[in-house]
């Protein structure tokens, strides 16, 4: 009669958009070994269980938005009832890297939720050396999605010192409950966190899965450009737009749409490529070339290249994945 919840905690950075994407796509393999996906944020518990707006694949910031109280007792409330459907001898899993950031809202719900249904908790969390932490951090939430007003930020303003303090501020925090058990494992010792975290419920792969490709330096500079004339933050989709219409559309055309003023973002395209890169067959001079005309146009002249914001390992970048 053993029931188990497992939850996947993060942290950022460790591969868990995989994870969850393989979680996605193996529910066969997980019913057959009883295990229930249960989704980013409860959504796949029960059609009958969806009770608040949080409740959705992209519905974490709307739970981020609730007072630490109120946001446990909504996600107690929700655990409480889904634990009551879940069937002797089997496990539901639960994946969410921003769950690390919150003690004080999932700790307490997953730790009376679990003893008052009788069911064991194991907390699963990957954390990544703190120096490739941080640049990859940069990569992802300092250009390619801004989360941030203004202007693409120089990457020594981006990486404060609070970034790890926090991290291991929240896992002390974990780690301070019997309630339940806390596996705790290095990203970078494991050759892939996607297939060890599966191999964990029994389903083994050898294929290796990953869901943040790292961009080519071109493409991560021309976002940078884009994203810097966006006085407010700025989502992914907003380069995806502009793109698109660099390539469907005439590149004048496409580049008017998103730029009236003389644009100054004070860094070089040349200064980004350095090596081959992995995601196109293209040699990368080639690649550059078919760039260059906007990557210049954005840049407004390589008199004026500044690469301060980028890491200063940024030639070997490229050939590493986030």
């Amino acid at each position: 009669m053993n029931r188990s919840l497992i939850v996947h905690i993060g942290t950022g950075k460790t591969g868990s958009t995989a994870i969850q994407r393989s979680l996605r796509t193996s529910l066969e393999s997980l019913s057959i070994n009883g295990i229930h996906y249960w989704g980013l944020n409860l959504e796949r518990c029960s059609p009958d269980l969806l009770l608040y707006d949080w409740q959705s694949e992209s519905g974490t910031c709307v739970l981020q938005r609730l007072g630490d109280i109120e946001a446990s007792e909504q996600v107690k409330q929700v655990l409480d009832s889904a634990l009551l459907l879940l069937p002797n001898n089997h496990s539901a899993v639960w994946s969410n890297e921003s769950i690390y950031e919150r003690p004080a809202v999932y700790i307490p719900a997953i730790q009376r939720s679990c003893q008052e249904a009788g069911v064991d908790a194991t907390i699963v969390c990957y954390v990544r050396e703190h120096k490739s932490y941080i640049k990859s951090a940069y990569r992802q939430w300092g250009i390619k999605h801004k989360t941030y007003p203004g202007t693409v930020k120089p990457f020594s303003e981006f990486a404060k010192d609070d970034m790890i303090s926090s991290i291991s501020t929240h896992l002390r925090q974990w780690t301070n409950c019997n309630d339940y058990t806390l596996e705790l494992y290095n990203y970078d010792e494991k050759n892939d966190t996607c297939q060890h975290f599966l191999s964990l419920l029994g389903i083994n792969t050898r294929e290796k899965l990953t869901a943040n490709q790292k961009e080519a330096p071109e493409i991560l500079f021309l976002r940078a450009a884009i994203n810097s004339t966006q006085k407010m933050p700025a989502r992914p989709s907003l380069f995806n737009s502009f793109w698109s219409d660099i390539i469907i559309k005439s590149p004048i055309e496409g580049l008017n749409r998103y730029i009236n003023d003389p644009l100054e973002i004070g860094i070089s395209p040349d200064d980004f490529v350095k090596g081959t890169t992995k995601n196109t067959d293209l040699p990368w001079k080639q690649r550059l070339r078919l760039m260059y005309w906007p990557a210049s146009a954005l840049a407004n002249g390589r008199d004026k290249a500044d690469f301060s914001w980028c890491p200063q390992d940024r030639g070997s970048i490229a050939s590493r994945n986030c």
